[in-house]
């Protein structure tokens, strides 16, 4: 019996660890998303590591407040602590994440730019999400929610997309250079399409969304490189939605289907307005078919977490909704929702990501 008491004080210790350690992630973020925020993490990438007054003087802070917030950064293993000169600096790793984001395909600080809006909507809508079943759309996030997710894929887009095309799709690659119709559908801050649109000058390329504050994100970046609407459009999917004749040479949607109401319905509309010699391009979040098999994997605390607070109750924005949620569009779902659609070839392609899966489907 006292084996057994034992045994089981140690499992509760465990379980009351693992609660505190999600605490203080959750906590922690915060850290991040200031330190993000106040330009701390900047500075340092470009300063070089200094002092808690050398920091504070420069950005016109508190000492006392960069001392403290430079701590929690030591203990997390996210800044290090010089003792011989008492400064602190970001680490090898940090330099390259704070500098070169390209370089790991995604800008990690960009979900913590929309961790505050989430702590708000848990303790203000969804609750009420959990009650109705019916969720909210990304718009009820802001803005702030739009740029944060363009920030995090951008990356990629910048560095990868290009070449991916290149190196993986040839043909696809070889019509964009000579001029083809593109639509991003679910294009969200249209950052894809613009680095398309510039890549691709004898292309056109036409985002659809339904998310208005994207949309207006898109419409400026567009604005800002000077490319005209004649040859980049972004288009609200609610007032103007896909063609229902085969119109695009290509058409992409960049982690987003799981992300919406009725995606199903967007599948078959896809397939109608693709050409009969087009290419649906895809990328979504990596998952396995059955949601047990993704316990183990150490991203999937974040991910489920993600889909209850954005994806999943974006999915469930509208009554009826087929909620599949951030982990719902794996490889066995698209292949089935391509199929039913009316497409006849389906392939994954073998672009490497820390978290997302590619296919090629074709009429």
């Amino acid at each position: 019996m006292a084996q057994n008491g034992s045994a089981e004080k140690e499992a509760v210790q465990s379980y009351v660890e693992n609660l505190f350690g999600y605490l203080g992630g959750a906590v922690f973020g915060t850290q991040i998303y200031l330190g993000d925020k106040l330009g701390l993490y900047k500075h340092l990438a470009e300063a070089g590591p200094q002092t808690p007054e050398q920091i504070a003087e420069a950005k016109g802070f508190s000492p006392r407040y960069v001392q403290e917030w430079l701590h929690g950064q030591a203990s997390a293993k996210l800044i290090e602590f010089h003792e011989s000169n008492g400064t602190y600096g970001l680490p090898a790793a940090g330099l390259a994440v704070v500098k070169h984001p390209e370089n790991i395909g995604a800008d990690p600080f960009g979900s913590f730019t929309y961790l505050p809006e989430l702590f708000r909507m848990a303790e203000d809508k969804i609750p009420h999400c959990f009650q109705s079943g019916v969720g909210m759309t990304y718009d009820q996030y802001g803005r702030t929610c739009a740029s944060g997710v363009k920030r995090f894929f951008a990356p990629w887009f910048e560095t990868e997309l290009v070449p991916a095309l290149e190196r993986h799709l040839p043909a696809v690659f070889k019509k964009l250079e000579e001029g083809a119709l593109v639509a991003d559908v679910g294009c969200g801050a249209g950052h894809a399409l613009c680095v398309l649109a510039k890549r691709f000058p004898k292309s056109s390329f036409v985002g659809y969304d339904i998310s208005l504050e994207a949309l207006k994100v898109a419409k400026e970046e567009a604005a800002a490189l000077g490319l005209p609407q004649e040859r980049l459009d972004f288009k609200d999917a609610a007032k103007e939605p896909l063609p229902d004749s085969p119109t695009y040479d290509l058409i992409t949607t960049f982690d987003c289907i799981h992300d919406m109401a009725f995606p199903s319905k967007v599948v078959a509309a896809i397939r109608k307005a693709i050409k009969p010699d087009g290419t649906w391009f895809v990328s979504d979040i990596r998952g396995a078919p059955r949601p047990s098999d993704n316990y183990s994997h150490p991203m999937s605390p974040m991910l489920y977490s993600f889909s209850v607070m954005l994806c999943m109750t974006s999915a469930l924005s509208e009554k009826g909704g087929e909620g599949l949620g951030t982990l719902g569009f794996h490889e066995g779902k698209a292949r089935e929702m391509a199929k039913a659609a009316g497409f006849s070839s389906f392939e994954v392609v073998p672009i490497q990501h820390p978290m997302n899966s590619y296919f090629l489907v074709k009429p």
